[in-house]
């Protein structure tokens, strides 16, 4: 009895290397669980775990682009908008209304704090300037207008009709905002965005499709990772059946280089491959996890077939990406894992999923994507619509 005990221990350990081994799931995933533990003794909370995704942030002189701006703001009222929805559907629910809260809080202060990174990039004589300042200006007064009602305590019915109501006054706010940066945008002249069409002249790669720009993750919300498990766990305790909630893990795929040495600028493109995954998911939380080589989000969608495709076209859109360097150019590809929130009980078992389900990515091949059903994980096989080829430079 004592040797099988002591063989169970062996095989877990060995399996739990090679997770960490090969993903660094398991290990990275785990440390929230410390962290809320020492501050349970009393230990200082001021410094994240884990460091937010910086948004892209262009070189000293060269300036923002008008996309850049338009973007930000289109990106952000978006989020207002779904935001606002959830706030609706949860009115009558105070402890999922106060979670919808939360998520507008981070998704305000994220957005007041990004534009200013962009005011601080502008030259004192850019007209955009005075736009895009004048605009953070208005917005950060009905935000913090937006936390003193929250400060109140949502218990209350009118308190929580009373946020939606400011929530509405936002998004209205950010509408004025986005037309007169508009107006200023174009006394400018046009500026062209980091993702270019590819070069004609090569074959290989054939031109993008003109498309709405993408939300950036610099405006995307961007949590901590011990704020995303608790979130998983307050939609464990909400036990929405309304919703399909899910987690889901995107995994940096390792370079297939061959016989050639791995350049030293994949590591810049591992950097932009979170900026990517919130320009595709808009999630209202995405947590860079590990080196740029992990991200985790949290997806609310009305069925499971609506997060499949979701995911399976950010993986598409990773693969038909070229990213360059000068003459130089690359392609990658990333693994997606899609773990359903009802059935688990707390966020560990979350991640044990992610484990199970990216050592059997391990055995069964990369550049695809797995669900975890709470029985065991399996190949998604889901129809998208066609993601055509882009460049990205880095």
């Amino acid at each position: 009895m004592h040797l099988y005990i002591a063989f169970v221990a062996a095989l877990n350990l060995c399996v739990g290397y090679v997770l960490g081994a090969h993903f660094r799931v398991l290990p990275e995933l785990r440390i929230p669980s410390v962290r809320l533990r020492k501050r349970e003794e009393g230990a200082s909370s001021d410094e994240p775990l884990v460091q937010p995704v910086a948004p892209t942030t262009p070189e000293a002189g060269a300036g923002l682009t008008n996309e850049d701006i338009e973007s930000g703001l289109a990106a952000f009222q978006h989020q207002l908008a779904e935001m606002g929805k959830r706030l609706e559907e949860s009115q009558s629910d105070a402890q999922a209304f106060g979670a919808c809260a939360k998520d507008m809080q981070d998704a305000n202060h994220a957005y007041l704090e990004n534009t200013q990174k962009q005011i601080d990039g502008m030259a004192p004589e850019d007209e955009r300037r005075k736009a895009v300042e004048s605009g953070a200006e208005e917005v950060g007064k009905i935000s913090a207008e937006f936390d003193s009602i929250v400060e109140q305590g949502l218990d209350k019915e009118e308190t929580r009709a009373s946020l939606i109501e400011k929530t509405s006054e936002l998004n209205e706010k950010v509408a004025e905002v986005k037309q007169e940066v508009a107006d200023a945008v174009a006394e400018q002249p046009a500026a062209a965005n980091d993702i270019q069409a590819p070069d004609r002249t090569a074959p290989e790669v054939q031109p993008a499709a003109p498309t709405e720009s993408p939300v950036g993750v610099g405006e995307a919300v961007l949590a901590t990772l011990d704020h995303l498990l608790e979130q998983v766990d307050g939609a464990l305790e909400a036990d929405d059946t309304t919703r399909c909630r899910v987690a889901a893990l995107i995994l940096t795929d390792p370079l297939a280089s061959g016989d050639n040495p791995v350049p030293d600028w994949f590591t810049s493109v591992q950097g932009r491959i979170p900026e990517l995954i919130g320009q595709s998911l808009n999630a209202p939380n995405l947590v860079e996890v590990s080196d740029d080589t992990q991200c985790v989000a949290l997806l609310d969608e009305r069925d499971l077939d609506s997060v499949f495709k979701q995911v399976e076209t950010l993986r598409s859109e990773i693969a038909k990406t070229t990213f360059t360097k000068g003459v130089e150019k690359l392609n990658t590809t990333v693994t997606c894992v899609v773990v359903d929130l009802p059935g688990t009980e707390t966020s560990e078992e979350v991640v044990r999923r992610f484990g199970e389900a990216a050592e059997e990515a391990r055995r069964q091949g990369r550049n695809k994507t797995y669900h975890h059903d709470g029985m065991f994980p399996t190949e998604v096989q889901t129809e998208i619509e066609a993601v055509e080829p882009r460049v990205v430079k880095v």
